[in-house]
């Protein structure tokens, strides 16, 4: 449960961050499409990429090692987002993030089937993706509460503690 909260806590995060720095008034605003999409293609790239590691990885090195290398790659997520400069610097956190999500994803996948056990393996992946959108939904609202009533800086800031403790 835990590492299903943090997860989820990382993707509401950043999604919401990325929302708050490219509206209108943000930090960067994408006029754009296709430089607006820029951070969904290189997050979904990087995802896909990573998919075809992660299982190869755990079994080889164990999951508990899988999942280091995803929280690993994603502990520079928030800070690169809450300090970047340019737009390249967030399309980059974002595929840092989709290894990220890849392996602690895929990684608590593993471990929740190993729990549950083979017989109940459509239990095992409801729970935990019911559980990951639920964290993801608590996570946009309190950061998004934090943004509107503090500012962008606190609300990037929660964003960057929490994912980087996580």
């Amino acid at each position: 449960a835990l590492l299903v909260a943090a997860t989820g806590w990382v993707m509401g995060s950043v999604e919401l961050t990325q929302a708050l720095m490219t509206t209108a008034g943000g930090r960067f605003e994408t006029a754009s499409g296709l430089r607006s999409s820029a951070f969904l293609v290189s997050f979904g790239l990087s995802k896909a990429a990573s998919n075809l590691v992660v299982g190869w990885l755990a079994d080889r090195a164990g999951r508990r090692t899988a999942m280091a290398v995803g929280w690993l790659a994603g502990a520079a997520v928030a800070p690169m987002i809450h300090f970047a400069q340019a737009w390249e610097v967030v399309v980059a956190s974002d595929v840092l993030l989709g290894i990220q999500q890849s392996f602690c994803w895929s990684a608590g996948i593993f471990a929740m089937l190993d729990l549950l056990g083979p017989s109940r393996r459509g239990l095992a992946i409801g729970l935990l993706e019911t559980l990951g959108y639920i964290a993801i939904a608590a996570s946009r609202s309190a950061i998004a509460a934090a943004g509107g009533s503090c500012g962008e800086d606190l609300a990037l800031g929660l964003a960057g503690g929490v994912c980087v403790a996580g």
